[in-house]
């Protein structure tokens, strides 16, 4: 029974005016932890040797699609027990982050995923969300997270067209019966479109 209650919402985590609708379960909650008291252990000299360290402790832990997708509004979803491919990015980076900040609290955590996840790094809703992956790297490099380092390897500028999620809005519930969503997310994809990838 415990595993069909899986999910426990925690509404309106405050600390210094911090808030925001957060969905974890106890499995990852636990998970959290172990992986805090793991990386303590471990020695980090480089952001580059963190992040292998961090990304090689996701290893085996199962290819899970849409699991962002839960509730009726967005919240701010920690699954560290299935990951997708952005997913799996966004949890490395956050862990990578706190240790180069010798962070560990648990709020540390959710505040550094919603400033990776969502657009100039705020929950405001399910549009908010960094959902094209092209739109994270540029949106994240203008946080100061990371550098897009395409162009200097040797990577060609092109154009593409970006409106999967609008011409398949049946495929994703916030915007399946809610036409402010789809809006925003076409708003997004035409900004998208006017850019270089």
């Amino acid at each position: 029974m415990h595993f069909k209650i899986s999910f426990i919402l925690i509404l309106l985590i405050s600390q210094n005016s911090f808030s925001q609708q957060i969905v974890c379960s106890a499995q990852d909650s636990a998970a959290f932890e172990t992986k805090i008291e793991a990386f303590q252990k471990l020695p980090m000299e480089t952001m580059g040797n963190t992040i292998v360290t961090v990304g090689k402790s996701f290893l085996g832990t199962p290819y899970v699609a849409k699991t962002l997708e839960i509730g009726e509004t967005e919240a701010l979803v920690i699954n560290l027990q299935g990951l997708d491919c952005t997913t799996f990015i966004e949890n490395v980076l956050a862990f990578s982050l706190m240790f180069t900040k010798e962070q560990t609290d648990f709020n540390d955590f959710t505040k550094t995923l919603e400033t990776i996840r969502y657009k100039d790094g705020k929950l405001n809703s399910y549009p908010s969300r960094l959902h094209y992956f092209s739109e994270w790297i540029a949106n994240n490099q203008l946080k100061g997270l990371l550098k897009d380092i395409t162009a200097e390897i040797g990577g060609t500028p092109m154009t593409k067209e970006i409106n999967f999620m609008s011409t398949h809005r049946d495929l994703y519930p916030f915007l399946k019966n809610n036409d402010e969503n789809l809006a925003e997310i076409k708003a997004s994809e035409n900004y998208l479109n006017s850019q270089e990838i």
